[in-house]
């Protein structure tokens, strides 16, 4: 199964990627290198066995080149920093909402999402909250 992390170069994230792969999966990983976090540089514990594409939730181009060919999503990705986001509440409203709200926006018209008769099913295995379906893989 090829599984994508959003914010796989944050903490969170990059433990997320190194359980996937110990587990057998192919991993990709989407994520902006945020400067507060990561000085817009690579960091050197990220697993060199997973696919790296960076870019920004906040653009539908980069989450379309980002969801290619990949079976279920592990998304993470948010800015960080209960302190800055006093200062800069508009720029994480943006980024946390809006670029995930971009993701859903994706699928809807790829047509991912079909609603049933109760409820709504999804083709795409999207795994925002419950990560621990993927992980209980044994």
């Amino acid at each position: 199964m090829r599984v994508l992390v959003t914010g796989g170069a944050g903490f969170i994230g990059s433990h997320t990627v190194d359980l996937l792969i110990s587990r057998g999966y192919d991993v990709k990983v989407f994520d902006n290198l945020e400067k507060q976090v990561h000085l817009n540089k690579k960091p050197n514990y990220l697993n060199p066995k997973a696919k790296y594409f960076f870019g920004d939730i906040r653009r539908i181009k980069d989450w379309t080149e980002a969801i290619k060919d990949v079976d279920a999503i592990i998304h993470l990705a948010a800015l960080v920093g209960v302190g800055q986001s006093m200062y800069q509440p508009k720029r994480y409203l943006i980024i946390n909402t809006i670029g995930t709200s971009n993701l859903y926006e994706i699928l809807i018209k790829k047509g991912t999402f079909q609603k049933d008769k109760k409820d709504y099913s999804c083709k795409f295995k999207i795994n925002l909250w419950r990560r621990r379906i993927l992980l209980q893989r044994t």
